[in-house]
């Protein structure tokens, strides 16, 4: 699914040369959103190709006002999940999911497939949402960016 020029800009595309840190990891938290009633309570592995998400979702907080809230998200749902998740990059090249968020859906791993595109959309225009509220923007500082956050959900 290419990204709505609402999306992008709350991103940070109107202020920033690149936005694939946020979208890469604004992807990661989706996803996690997506999945987390199927892995509750168990141990998880989540493979993302930026290392910069990598390490904000790791560390759960950043000095990019928009990194800072998906990271917040990401901390939060894991705590309400009670899952333990194990984040590692993995290169596009050796991604599954690298071709069919190009579009390309050819691969024989996705026979059978599940479509959860329509509920993915809805979780990103509700976390797109969430962002113009706060009035958060892609190159925007966080003036907290310096704390370590222990939980997000205590």
């Amino acid at each position: 699914m290419k990204a709505s020029a609402t999306v992008r800009e709350a991103l940070g595309e109107l202020h920033k040369k690149q936005i694939i840190f946020e979208a890469e990891t604004l992807a990661a938290v989706i996803a996690y959103q997506l999945w987390a009633p199927r892995f509750s309570n168990r141990r998880c592995l989540l493979f993302v190709d930026n290392e910069g998400t990598k390490f904000s979702l790791l560390r759960g907080v950043s000095e990019n006002s928009v990194m800072d809230f998906l990271a917040e998200k990401f901390v939060e749902l894991e705590a309400v999940t009670h899952t333990f998740t194990w984040l590692a990059r993995v290169p596009s090249g050796c991604n599954v999911a690298d071709a069919p968020s190009r579009g390309d859906v050819s691969a024989a791993l996705l026979n059978n497939a599940l479509d959860v595109s329509a509920d993915a959309e809805r979780l990103l225009l509700d976390l797109v949402s969430q962002l113009s509220e706060m009035g958060k923007i892609g190159c925007a500082p966080n003036p907290t960016g310096k704390r370590k956050r222990v939980s997000a959900a205590s």
